[in-house]
């Protein structure tokens, strides 16, 4: 091949429409309708065409256009109207501000977000699904809300993959070509002007790592891009797909992700007071974090695994073991052969931080979230049910401790309002319940106000919303079937798809088989009756993509094409192609009902039946994630009560028949129940309830300020305590961890004696007095405590409660006598035991001490 000499040509914008630039490559136009209008102004066809990305339009603007813009007084005035508003966004006071701004003025807290994917539009292609989706909501709220936060991902220069059908409706992968030089990101420079780029090793030798910026208002992201002509070919591949390759190449990528990630946050100058690992694929950041501290303090690995473990937080989203990544032996061996010199630990010490629970040597492979839950003090799952999934399956790690012990919490999920709420929507909230709830979403006082907008006007805007979106599948669809190169009678059909008067259910994500896109079609007749029917029809849009390996997955959206290929239904049934963020803003903008199937409890929240609560569509789901907290029985439907089920078959049977059953019996005849003046009066109470309840709850501006206030302020003061008087908290702790490792196997309880009858009116107290051998250990090394509550059949204490208990008398010969109370809280069969617990500062459980019992 011939050598090429690159260089990078920008636009030449004249001084007129020099704002343009700064516009492009602010990511606040991704929310903001004015923005976006603006661009498209320049260029409706070309907007499309460059798939709503600003940077790549200005690009192709021809010469000309940019001289008759430039003398074009209203686009010149559009412009500088956008402009204002940009600034007046950065200038705004932020909740943070105003509650905590102390902390902002002094620079205390500083967030470091690490995330793989990162979905913050359609013109920067570097996410898949979900997670990444909620990783770019979580960067625009904490612009908005004012969270002091940096990011980092990686710049994939395939990104995931664009999706099209064969003719048998089998999915079929094309990689993407990001140019990054016409993409909504820029060279992150250091202060002298030069592109900052970093190195880290892997197999031993150096890889030359780019870093990107990409600007959200006040956040910023830094990409990571191994594409340098300085690296090996071997290297340079490594940041090209998402979730591409094997486990070799996903190694190298979180090597890249976590100890690139954190190297290029010090390398441009960020101190970071909290570090938030959102999944496990950045965990070895928080390795690389206690190397920098071992080797510019020289403190040993376990006191500085204290002090950075206290500002870690871990955010997990999988509620099966099977989700997480986990490399081998060899692997850790052949990337990071050194690692654990660098720390200073043995390398068995190395192994065990990623190891199952009694896999000391490794058998079941390192694990990145065993890793992340050991090296991080704040964790939380992504609903509350997620959260209790979550400690029922880590419990092993604080084992003797019952599942609601375990210290995971949640913080559920929430979406980015502004940036999935229609234009048409969001200026009929502008004119009854005023900026607010662009500006102070989070803040329920704010959403009530929809009970005044009037139903004819929230009915209307409603359905302008699903005859636009009836028309962009349409002409979806006709690019769809010219690509494929279909007949011309067959494309002039497609101007026939769907009705824009008829109710209109949604389905779109990720095609998992535990996510059931086909429930629907296990009754296929009674969902053809549903779709033909000639007085109240029903039509169904689904899009999303299966992972290529995913052969399952694949096997779904076959299924539902060929469905849809009946001509009887034809015309009621529709399957996108290519999803991403822009048909995803379509759907939940314009769909009457978005329907929600997985099976009960793997979805860890789900996020996309939030985006339609703004733009007052309804949800129908099973109660799963998010929806177990947001359903009240007049919000939405849900598919049964809560069931889970052992047989997975018979499950999807009963509730394909539950989901056909209210579709039928509930749906069906509110949607189409019209009053005198042709509105669904029952249908428009629901979407107003479901709009002024739950848009503010499930809201990433209230999961930001709950992770403030949850989890990234705690962090934050927990580091500066421990880091205070040179490590003298931490040094203490650590001590006392090892004292703990070397004695806690000579623990043990002795007599226990219990004061008061078998038969005890509610509200007494029981009277325990128990004899304790802590050895060397002291009294307050350890909680010694009553553990009760009611008793099931198998005599296990069901959701008990503890009281703690006190040392009555002096020692004798490592003897300690206890004394405590406890006093149940129901009626029925209770019991209790007496159990002994390692104690440190917090009076949480801690990982990896077993709980001594009462036997």
């Amino acid at each position: 091949m011939a050598r090429v000499h690159t260089f990078n040509v920008t636009p030449s914008l004249p001084d007129k429409l020099r704002p343009l630039e700064a516009l492009a490559y602010d990511l606040t136009w991704s929310w903001t309708p004015d923005a976006r209008a603006l661009f498209r102004r320049m260029d409706s066809r070309l907007w499309e065409e460059v798939n709503g990305n600003p940077v790549a339009l200005l690009g192709r603007l021809d010469q000309a256009r940019l001289d008759q813009l430039q003398d074009d007084e209203a686009f010149l005035t559009h412009m500088q109207r956008v402009a204002d508003h940009t600034r007046a966004e950065l200038e705004r006071t932020t909740w943070f501000e105003r509650h905590h701004g102390e902390l902002t003025r002094d620079g205390k807290l500083q967030v470091a977000y690490f995330s793989a994917e990162y979905g913050l539009t359609e013109a920067l292609p570097i996410y898949s699904g979900g997670l990444g989706v909620l990783s770019g909501d979580h960067l625009k709220s904490s612009h908005g809300v004012g969270v002091p936060l940096v990011a980092v991902g990686l710049a994939y220069q395939e990104g995931y993959f664009r999706q099209y059908l064969n003719e048998d409706g089998w999915q079929q992968e094309d990689p993407y070509d990001n140019d990054f030089t016409n993409l909504p990101m820029r060279r992150a420079r250091l202060q002298d002007g030069s592109q900052a780029s970093i190195h880290v090793e892997i197999e031993g030798r150096p890889v030359k790592v780019r870093i990107w910026e990409v600007r959200i208002g006040r956040t910023r992201l830094y990409l990571l891009d191994t594409n340098s002509p300085s690296n090996a070919p071997e290297d340079r591949v490594i940041t090209n797909q998402l979730y591409g390759g094997g486990t070799e190449l996903r190694f190298k990528q979180e090597i890249v992700l976590g100890i690139g990630g954190l190297r290029a946050l010090m390398h441009l100058g960020h101190a970071p007071t909290v570090f938030h690992m959102n999944e496990g694929h950045s965990a070895f950041m928080a390795l690389e974090r206690i190397r920098m501290v071992v080797e510019r303090t020289g403190l040993p690995f376990s006191v500085a695994h204290e002090v950075c473990s206290a500002s870690h937080v871990f955010t997990t989203h999988t509620p099966v073991p099977a989700g997480f990544d986990i490399f081998s032996v060899e692997q850790l061996d052949r990337f990071l052969p050194r690692l654990h010199e660098q720390l200073g630990i043995s390398r068995r010490d190395f192994l065990a931080l990623g190891a199952h629970e009694g896999d000391p040597e490794l058998r079941g492979g390192f694990n990145m979230a065993y890793l992340a839950l050991r090296c991080a003090e704040h964790i939380n799952g992504v609903s509350q049910l997620h959260g209790e999934v979550s400690r029922a399956m880590w419990t092993r790690l604080w084992p003797g401790h019952e599942p609601h012990e375990v210290p995971i919490g949640a913080v559920t999920n929430g979406i980015h309002v502004r940036t999935w709420t229609s234009a048409e929507m969001g200026a009929l909230l502008d004119r009854y319940l005023g900026e607010r709830w662009a500006t102070d979403t989070a803040n329920p006082n704010v959403w009530q106000a929809v009970e005044t907008i009037p139903d004819a006007e929230l009915w209307r805007t409603h359905e302008r919303r699903r005859e636009r979106l009836v028309t962009f599948v349409r002409q979806r669809v006709k690019r769809q079937l010219k690509r494929k190169g279909r007949p011309e009678d067959e494309i002039a059909e497609a101007s026939e798809l769907l009705d824009p008067h008829v109710l209109t259910i949604g389905f779109a994500r990720r095609f998992a088989t535990y996510k059931r896109a086909n429930l629907l079609l296990r009754q296929p007749d009674r969902l053809r009756a549903l779709l033909c029917d000639p007085e109240r029809p029903v039509q169904i849009i689904f899009a999303g993509k299966a992972h290529p390996k995913d052969v399952p997955g694949k096997e779904l959206i076959r299924e539902i094409v060929h469905f849809a290929r009946d001509p009887m239904i034809r015309r009621r049934i529709v399957f996108l192609e290519e999803y991403d963020m822009g048909v995803a803003r379509r759907l939940v903008q314009g769909v009457d009902v978005w329907l929600n199937n997985p099976r009960r409890p793997k979805e860890a929240s789900g996020t996309s039946g939030m985006k339609v609560l703004s733009n007052g569509g309804l949800n129908l789901s099973v109660l799963d994630g998010w929806w177990a907290e947001a359903y009240d029985g007049t919000n939405g439907w849900a598919i049964g009560a809560g069931e889970t089920y052992e047989d997975v078959d018979r499950g999807d049977a009963i509730e394909a028949d539950l989901l056909l059953d209210l579709v039928e019996n509930q749906i069906v005849p509110e949607f189409y129940d019209r009053s005198a003046d042709r509105l669904p009066r029952k249908w428009l109470r629901r979407m107003k309830r479901s709009m002024r309840d739950l848009t503010a709850v499930f809201s990433t501006d209230r999961m930001l300020q709950d992770y403030a206030e949850q989890l990234y302020l705690p962090a934050s003061e927990a580091h500066q305590r421990l880091a205070a008087d040179d490590f003298r908290e931490a040094r203490e702790r650590a001590r006392r961890a090892e004292a703990l490792r070397h004695t806690w196997g000579h623990v043990h309880i002795g007599d226990v004696h219990v004061g008061g009858p078998r038969d005890l009116p509610l509200g007494s107290e029981v009277t325990v007095e128990t004899s304790i051998y802590l050895g060397s250990l002291a009294p307050e090394d350890v909680n010694v405590e009553i553990y009760g509550g009611l008793v099931d059949g198998s005599r296990r204490i069901v959701g008990g409660t503890h009281a703690p208990m006190t040392p009555k008398a002096p020692p004798s010969d490592g003897w300690y006598r206890y004394h405590g109370t406890w006093t149940p809280r129901a009626a029925g069969h209770n019991g209790f035991t007496v159990r002994v617990r390692p104690a440190f500062a917090s009076a949480a459980p801690v990982r990896g001490f077993g709980v001594k019992a009462w036997e």
